[in-house]
């Protein structure tokens, strides 16, 4: 199936983008082209780092033959300096370095003598950031291959966050969080033989298509719609087929599509190309296409 992307002036008012009809890999090409502009090198960060070289690997983009080393370079620089901390707080950074050194075939055990990956078996750090230090925790854990001491505790955790009628807020309270429940599921995919996992991953489907709106979008951002599509497509749902995701002719691509502002995509839509909302939807095109 060849989905065509319509965009409309109407669709893009205000970011001067023109109206087309593009497939999604040409809408992937050109948004590695601003990613590859906005980021010439690579750094360790959550902006301009990580998410641009997942998205970029991930998605078999040709970049400059030194691209990745550079970026490989600036993590080296940083464990060394930091001797291998990266940050004493947010283990999340440890989790976010490894899936990334992982994309370009590097080893996050063994940077500059160090395991990166190792911090994340210290459950009480871990969890102090939330479910989020559990749910990066087995991400990263899962995408490395890595046996990580208290795994079946981070699992234990973020089942017992779940919230009544499926999916999840990050503090395991009140109404569910798109955004959460688009990483959680991510988390929960791989764990395929435990039964109280994917009922949890197909309560939170469930809670996810009920919460769409008609737009196909989820009343956010689109880094929300990115996160979504992330972890439907880890959770083996195909977010462009899958009627439960589909608003009368809405989808959730199509809703991602309205924040494409000819180069970039941006935050809010009718804004302009903002560089992590561009990181995260170029990650959630990799998910369909192929």
């Amino acid at each position: 199936m060849v989905l065509l992307l319509v965009l409309t002036a109407a669709g893009c008012s205000g970011n001067g983008a023109k109206s087309a009809k593009q497939e999604p890999k040409d809408i992937q090409a050109e948004t590695a082209a601003y990613l590859l502009e906005q980021v010439p090198e690579p750094a360790v960060s959550s902006t301009g780092g990580e998410w641009t070289v997942i998205g970029l690997a991930r998605g078999n983009i040709e970049v400059p033959a030194d691209y990745y080393d550079i970026y490989y370079d600036n993590v080296r620089a940083a464990v060394k300096s930091g001797k291998g901390v990266l940050d004493e707080r947010r283990y999340t950074e440890y989790a976010r370095v490894s899936i990334a050194l992982n994309a370009i075939g590097k080893d996050p055990t063994d940077v500059e003598g160090y395991d990166l990956l190792e911090p994340l078996c210290d459950y009480e750090e871990v969890i102090s950031q939330g479910i989020n230090g559990s749910i990066y925790a087995l991400i990263a854990a899962n995408t490395c291959g890595y046996e990580l001491k208290g795994e079946k505790r981070h699992l234990k955790r973020i089942l017992e966050a779940e919230l009544d009628g499926g999916g999840f807020s990050f503090d395991g309270e009140g109404e569910v969080d798109a955004d959460v429940t688009g990483m959680a599921l991510q988390a929960l995919a791989p764990y395929k033989e435990d039964e109280a996992a994917m009922k949890a991953a197909e309560r939170s489907i469930e809670a996810l298509s009920r919460m769409q709106q008609e737009n196909g979008g989820f009343g956010e951002s689109s880094e929300t719609i990115s996160q979504v599509i992330r972890g439907l497509s880890a959770a083996g749902v195909d977010p462009m087929t899958d009627e439960r995701f589909i608003k009368g002719e809405n989808g959730i691509v199509s809703a991602l599509m309205e924040y494409w502002t000819g180069e970039g995509f941006s935050h809010e839509a009718g804004g302009e190309a903002e560089l992590l909302a561009t990181e995260q939807a170029m990650c959630a095109l990799d998910e369909f296409v192929k």
